[in-house]
């Protein structure tokens, strides 16, 4: 980050660098990524504790209004007592489940593992988007710096013309043509100020800065490209986080298909029972507790559903299916993406080559119209027309290179070349 000016004044201005890492740390979509692979995570220790016993512990307590009573051969027997306490630990284990616990715990670990993949996807989405954004705005300050130029540009002529009409070397037609253009660029000048203002808003969005002394620094440059598309191809396929995450999804419903052929086949689990208790129905202990224990194992199992486990797995398989499908043509769709980034990148070289040239001409041509017009050979109407081409060759190049920039940051995001940027100590927005 750096500071320009000093005290309410100072404007913090930022590489796109420096943006990236903010935006890594402070975006939406990134922290809400990060929040879904921790849920992943706990997913997992969730899933694997049906591995290990259960254990759970039961008491209870009765107070009764009174004891009751037999009369046998004339005496009265009590039977109870007015205070009943019993307390039960159990320990349960699942021995057997018919694949579905393999499966929910299979699927959990591969959860966590699609989390992770969604997560570098949406830090390279934003790593794109960071970029045409950051180039978004340094064209909006290219459109101002252009625009202030020309009107400066067009105020010296009006100055120039005002001083030759009170000489009597120029008509007032000139003098009243040089006016109105000088009027006509103060809106055009606003209206780019404006363009910039909402350029700069929604990036801070996009990193989630409220700074409103924010600024950027950086330059619009031309680097060429040397990858050819079939090696951008093979990265994507390779690389590309979200085809990953969409594979992990193929086989995250591969295991729910598994579990949900559990059904056909027994549950079984064990249990151990150990408790003890002062009385038992209306019989008091003469020692106040005891103690007793029981264990066993249970089996469950589902010998006719009507249907329902046969058309649950058939469904389950239809979702693999589908999954695959939409893998496939992802692929194309992929295909397709880069090379669409492809072409435009190699316009938006092929105009930068040609905006040079147009920017050099048009710089010479306003050149000899000024000497021109000072002379007394050219009408102002000739000047002010070769400087709107000058302007206007000069803002085609700075949205060339724009273009260009930002079709290699979308060409970069296609291929599935992620960046990582360490994330520094010292940062303004951390």
């Amino acid at each position: 980050m750096t500071v320009i000016g000093g005290g309410t004044n100072a404007v913090h201005t930022f590489t796109l660098d420096e943006c990236i890492r903010i935006g890594m740390k402070r975006s939406a979509t990134a922290l809400n990524a990060r929040r879904d692979q921790e849920i992943a995570g706990a997913t997992v220790t969730r899933t694997r504790s049906e591995i290990f016993p259960q254990l759970s512990a039961d008491g209870s307590y009765t107070r009764l209004d009174e004891i009751q009573s037999m009369d046998i051969g004339g005496q009265a027997i009590e039977m109870g007592t007015l205070n009943n306490y019993s307390v039960d630990f159990k320990a349960t284990q699942l021995l057997y489940s018919g694949g579905r616990l393999g499966a929910a715990i299979t699927a959990s670990k591969l959860a966590k593992v699609y989390a992770e993949w969604e997560l570098a996807d949406v830090e390279a989405g934003l790593i794109r988007d960071i970029r045409t954004g950051f180039y978004d705005i340094l064209l909006a300050k290219s459109m101002v710096a252009v625009k202030e130029e020309s009107l400066q540009q067009i105020q010296s002529m009006v100055d120039q013309t005002e001083q030759k009409f009170k000489n009597g070397r120029v008509s007032e037609f000139d003098l009243l043509s040089s006016r109105v253009r000088l009027a006509n660029e103060k809106p055009e000048l606003i209206r780019a100020r404006n363009l910039l203002q909402l350029a700069t808003e929604s990036f801070k969005r996009i990193i989630n800065v409220e700074d409103a002394t924010f600024d950027v620094q950086g330059t619009l440059e031309f680097h060429a490209a040397t990858n050819s598309f079939d090696s951008l191809c093979r990265s994507a396929l390779l690389n590309r986080p979200s085809l990953r995450e969409m594979e992990t999804g193929v086989a995250l419903r591969e295991q729910d298909m598994q579990a949900a052929k559990a059904p056909y086949y027994p549950t079984i689990s064990s249990y151990f029972i150990y408790g003890g208790a002062n009385s038992y129905r209306f019989i008091s202990f003469d020692d106040e507790w005891q103690w007793r224990w029981t264990a066993g194992v249970t089996a469950s199992w589902s010998l006719w559903d009507s249907g329902l486990t046969r058309s649950t797995v058939q469904m389950k398989q239809l979702e693999v299916d589908k999954a695959k499908t939409t893998l496939a043509d992802t692929k194309k769709a992929i295909v397709l993406e880069i090379k669409q980034s492809y072409l435009d990148m190699q316009r938006a070289g092929e105009t930068i080559e040609a905006g040079r040239g147009n920017v050099e001409m048009a710089g010479k041509a306003l050149s000899i119209s000024k000497s021109r017009l000072d002379s007394g050979l050219a009408t102002y109407l000739e000047f002010s027309d070769a400087n709107q081409a000058l302007r206007e060759a000069q803002f085609s190049l700075s949205l060339a290179l724009r273009d260009y920039m930002a079709a290699a940051a979308k060409l970069r995001y296609a291929a599935g070349s992620v960046e990582s940027l360490d994330h520094q100590a010292g940062d303004k927005y951390k």
